[in-house]
């Protein structure tokens, strides 16, 4: 029976994930709290590292992450084996390489290596409180997001516009076609990949001995109440329950009885027998018959030192960025750059949302190790759109705040600047004139130029003050390459955060 609830969860929280994610994020139209984002809050692990790193506390955000906990302490690691679709894709690559192992017993790597998972955890916390959040891209919900963006979205895209009618235009005006695949998608498959074949050495590889949300899950499940029982008159110690019938080897194969609340994920494949030796319900735990997560004093010194020394690393700035040269260009409605990077969760949430595929990860050799991931504004590829205000609605963290319409006019995320060497009329008197044409909001005028014949030449000139850094002027540049006006994340204006007042009225 639980097998059953088990597979029928996994389909419907799998589905939901799939309709939140295209369906809501990618063509919602409507201002409203993003679908997906209230998905990614599920996950309570993601709320306190971004709440301890950035020094503040989501409240909505919060209440959500407090659901799951109680559900968590009460029947255990629910979330894992029900709700994750990583855990659910994982599960489905696990039979077609491994099958289901009834009576073959493989090999399996030891059971200590379980604590790796704790070491990482404990990891991420130090480095949350040193204002720290780079190591979130291993959280399940993040992964799953950034592989559907990076890898997924792009190709229904893509087939969607190949399979119709097979139209040679359409297809070529398709921006993933034209523009290639997203800056990070080789990585994400290549993670992907790995992630899926650790299958070849044990089931559910991932979420045994690596996922950092799963044993925080696993701690805060060791009370729960809905537990395993043995059937002490049908059971006759064939061991078949625990190996290699249990994925995550959650009782042990010396002791029966005894299950660990912390790697029991309610899958049911214990209970899945005729003879039915075993079954799961709620009880008092008693600590004879449940056992608590494989943590112990060396797997905290290990996160704790092992966070201590990824700090400095982490923290350093790319050695050949010049101090002057600007960072990488925000969406709408970021924060500040040092909350921004305490926040963003690197989900590509907002780069899902954007219409114009006009977002895109950073990457390590253009923006740096701490702006890996993070959404940035790429013009070339595409630009920000003056009625849209998706990717600041799709943000569960904060890092992005929400924004009306009306407000982003009120907002700058950079500077556009002309390149006299590459701008046709500055460079060789030719009529142009493309770029103050397309600007939505007139920042571009013309400058009357006169050359050695003493014959007169409009030339564009960026009014820096109506500028809002959109790239609309960058993306329709008829210059091929490298573009002649470019924008660039200077003289930006953040959302401000908004502060508590005290009783007298006055912000804390």
């Amino acid at each position: 029976m639980l097998k059953r609830v088990q597979l029928v969860s996994q389909i419907v929280f799998f589905i939901l994930f799939c309709i939140l994610f295209f369906f809501y994020n990618t063509f919602r139209t409507e201002i409203g709290s993003s679908g997906l984002a209230l998905f990614l809050r599920l996950n309570p692990f993601i709320t306190l590292i971004t709440s301890i790193a950035s020094r503040s506390i989501f409240v909505p955000y919060l209440v959500i992450g407090i659901v799951t906990i109680i559900i968590t302490m009460l029947m255990g690691r629910v979330f894992c084996g029900m709700v994750c679709p990583l855990g659910s894709i994982i599960d489905f690559t696990d039979k077609i390489f491994r099958g289901r192992e009834k009576k073959k017993q493989p090999l399996r790597p030891s059971k200590k290596l379980q604590g790796l998972k704790y070491v990482i955890m404990i990891l991420m916390l130090i480095l949350a409180v040193l204002g720290i959040t780079f190591p979130l891209f291993m959280d399940p919900l993040l992964l799953v997001t950034r592989f559907f963006t990076l890898l997924i979205r792009p190709a229904v895209f893509t087939f969607a516009t190949i399979i119709p009618k097979l139209n040679g235009e359409k297809l070529m005006a398709n921006p993933f076609v034209m523009q290639g695949a997203f800056a990070g998608a080789i990585s994400a498959f290549i993670l992907l990949l790995i992630i899926l074949l650790g299958a070849l050495f044990d089931r559910r590889f991932w979420c045994q001995y690596i996922c950092p949300s799963g044993a925080f899950f696993g701690v805060i499940s060791r009370f729960s109440i809905f537990t395993r029982k043995k059937n002490d008159d049908k059971c006759n110690s064939c061991g078949i329950c625990c190996d290699p019938r249990c994925p995550t080897r959650a009782i042990s194969g010396e002791k029966f009885e005894v299950t660990s609340t912390a790697e029991c994920i309610l899958c049911g494949e214990c209970t899945n027998d005729k003879r039915k030796c075993c079954a799961f319900s709620f009880s008092i735990p008693v600590l004879t018959s449940t056992k608590g997560p494989s943590i112990g004093r060396r797997q905290a010194i290990s996160g704790i030192v092992s966070g201590i020394i990824m700090a400095p690393a982490l923290a350093r700035k790319s050695p050949d960025k010049k101090p002057f040269v600007p960072g990488p260009i925000r969406p709408p409605g970021a924060v500040d750059e040092r909350v921004f990077l305490s926040r963003c969760i690197t989900c590509d949430a907002c780069v899902s949302a954007c219409p114009q595929n006009a977002l895109h990860p950073g990457t390590i050799g253009d923006d740096g190790f701490l702006n890996w991931n993070t959404p940035k504004l790429v013009p070339r590829i595409g630009y920000c759109l003056e009625d849209c205000n998706r990717c600041s609605q799709a943000c569960p963290t904060g890092a992005l705040l929400p924004i009306t319409v009306e407000e982003k006019k009120t907002l700058k995320i950079g500077t556009a600047y002309v390149d006299h060497g590459l701008c046709r009329p500055w460079r060789t008197q030719y009529k142009c004139m493309i770029c103050a044409r397309k600007c939505p909001y007139d920042a571009i005028s013309e400058k009357i130029v006169v050359d050695e014949r003493g014959k007169e030449y409009p030339s564009p000139v960026v009014n820096r003050r109506k500028c809002v850094g959109c790239g609309a002027c960058e993306y329709y540049c008829p210059v091929k390459g490298e573009s002649a006006i470019k924008v660039y994340a200077y003289g930006e204006k953040r959302k401000q955060i908004p502060q508590k007042k005290d009783a007298a009225g006055k912000k804390a």
